[in-house]
């Protein structure tokens, strides 16, 4: 079965949710075997919105 949050979790490694609503989605992520493996990285550990932003590469700047 497929979460219809998954979306959510989508643009949360996109960094396109604020702080509330990442919190929101790792809480979600918490109750839903679906969200929580999708959240999970390949040793198996939850990633937080910290971890994921601080592996995003710093945005280049155009000028």
């Amino acid at each position: 079965m497929q979460c219809a949050e998954q979306y959510r979790v989508q643009a949360y490694f996109d960094g396109e949710v604020d702080a509330l609503s990442a919190i929101d989605i790792e809480r979600h992520a918490e109750r839903c075997a679906d969200c929580r493996r999708l959240l999970e990285d390949p040793s198996g550990s939850v990633r937080s919105a910290a971890s994921v932003r601080r592996s995003r590469p710093a945005p280049r700047s155009c000028c």
